[in-house]
């Protein structure tokens, strides 16, 4: 073989290994070998999104002046969630609440805040959970909460609008010695309102003497379930007075206190009755 064809083909050679040393150092994308596997599962994974839902956010229950109670809270839906419709389904006084009959009330929407009241009496046990309907991927799907539960107190406070002190004198006679006795009383008529029903009205008194000092006197309670009651009284003496108002769920209202009591004299010339009032006491 001539020595120049033997140079052409070490050229040749030479040539070959720096084509191939590139390949392997440089890794160009001409002529590489796709991973299609590779691309198509993380093209997967990106676009892979979470499945809509909703949520139930601050919830409350509140019971009501006349004992129902109003359940207010907010539906939070992510992206792809259309709420539908929001129920609230109540049961009253049930044994078991995860298989009685639920009735259901609309919830209202009023700028995001969803409410429903349930109708209830005092003492009822209040049994609830929310529903909501919402359209998810075109398809009609369900979200329930748990079952919640409330007792319905009455927490209102009667109200004490007013009280009347009337002074009466009447006489009597003596059967037996024929004499005239008189009377004095003080005669104390509520005006009193609740929101339920009154249980009872006390009327604390303490007889003052000569005197308007209540700094180290006693008073004494007397009740009733009606609204007037009577206190007999010596004529001329000062009386000290604060009123109570006591409803069947043991709520109170008091008009006046025992530091800051009413002071009315005991005496038939005055102009009776005295009516005071929240603003008076």
């Amino acid at each position: 073989m001539k020595k120049s064809t033997q140079n052409w083909i070490v050229a040749g050679f030479l040539v070959l290994l720096l084509v191939a040393g590139y390949f392997i150092v440089a890794k160009p994308d001409v002529g590489a070998v796709v991973d299609l596997d590779s691309i198509l599962n993380s093209n997967t994974t990106e676009e892979q999104t979470s499945e809509p839902t909703v949520a139930v956010e601050n919830l409350s229950a509140v019971v009501n002046a006349d004992a129902s109670v109003a359940v207010t809270f907010a539906v939070v839906a992510s992206e792809g969630a259309e709420v539908q419709n929001v129920s609230v389904y109540y049961a009253l006084n049930v044994a078991d609440p995860a298989n009685a009959t639920y009735t259901a009330i609309q919830a209202t929407n009023n700028n995001g805040t969803y409410t429903a009241t349930i109708p209830a009496t005092f003492g009822d046990v209040v049994y609830y959970y929310i529903e909501v309907v919402y359209l998810a991927n075109n398809e009609s799907k369900t979200f329930k909460t748990d079952v919640y539960s409330l007792t319905v107190k009455d927490t209102f406070e009667p109200v004490i609008n007013s009280v009347s002190i009337d002074y009466n004198v009447t006489t009597t006679v003596d059967p037996i010695t024929g004499d005239t006795i008189t009377h004095y009383d003080f005669v104390i008529t509520f005006n009193a309102t609740d929101n339920d029903a009154i249980d009872q009205y006390i009327v604390y008194y303490a007889d003052l003497g000569n005197t308007t000092d209540v700094s180290n006197v006693t008073f004494t309670p007397v009740s009733g379930r009606f609204n007037t009651i009577s206190i007999s009284a010596v004529d001329g003496n000062y009386y000290a007075f604060y009123f109570e108002v006591i409803d069947i769920s043991n709520n109170t209202a008091m008009l006046f206190n025992e530091t800051a009591p009413l002071i009315l004299q005991a005496n038939s010339t005055s102009t009776w009755p005295v009516t005071v009032s929240s603003e008076s006491g």
